[in-house]
């Protein structure tokens, strides 16, 4: 049986995502930061039957994400698919909006930590044993930001560009592995319905294996 682990799963995306490939014979992982989080969708997809785990672990602590990926495996074997996106936090409860003229390094490190980094440290979790296998899928989800400039959101969109970059260059990277690399920029909430209309794209990226970017205004 074959196991998609999503990253940052508590939004409403992850879980519309668990559920379309956990109704099509997928074991399913959620990992989010806060566990409690993922206890009410866990137990949604568990009443559906779709066998589905909580796993909690912090993408911005390497030990805690390699752990996790270690009870992953061992409850479920090798993963097949992942699927890798963070909301922006705030660095501090009062932080303001930021534009492109006034991003610093110092403001600017922990959203690439958060957005970039993170990406780097699960996927060192997964990536071997994919090229090993010559069978895998990683799809990499970011906003609109990405790509187009959003006023107030420089910092968030910088990070995110980043991914997006490190994305499209490491689909180069694996062109002729058996392993595909595709990002998908939403221009929606993850919480809104018409994420049930989305998810069924990630699917779509996952079987055709022919799209290494779906942009989603």
């Amino acid at each position: 049986m074959s196991t998609i682990v999503i990253v940052d799963a508590g939004n409403g995306l992850g879980l519309s995502v668990a559920r379309v490939f956990g109704h099509k014979g997928f074991n399913v992982a959620m990992v989010a930061r806060n566990g409690q989080r993922l206890d009410e969708p866990v137990a949604r997809l568990t009443a559906e039957g779709v066998p589905a785990a909580g796993f909690a672990a912090d993408v911005l602590d390497p030990d805690a994400i390699r752990t996790a990926f270690e009870q992953i495996t061992d409850r479920f074997g090798e993963v097949e698919v992942l699927k890798y996106s963070v909301v922006p936090r705030r660095t501090a409860p009062d932080e303001a909006p930021v534009g492109a003229a006034d991003v610093t390094m110092e403001a600017l490190l922990p959203h690439l930590d958060l957005c970039l980094g993170g990406a780097l440290t699960v996927i060192r979790q997964v990536l071997p044993g994919m090229i090993e296998r010559d069978n895998g899928t990683l799809i990499f989800t970011t906003g609109l930001s990405s790509l187009h400039p959003v006023p107030g959101m420089a910092l968030a969109g910088i990070a995110a560009a980043g991914l997006r970059s490190w994305a499209h260059s490491l689909h180069a990277d694996l062109v002729g592995t058996g392993v595909h690399v595709a990002h998908i920029a939403l221009g929606t909430s993850a919480t809104t319905p018409d994420i049930d209309v989305v998810a069924p794209l990630y699917w779509d990226v996952y079987t055709n294996r022919d799209q290494v970017e779906l942009l989603l205004a």
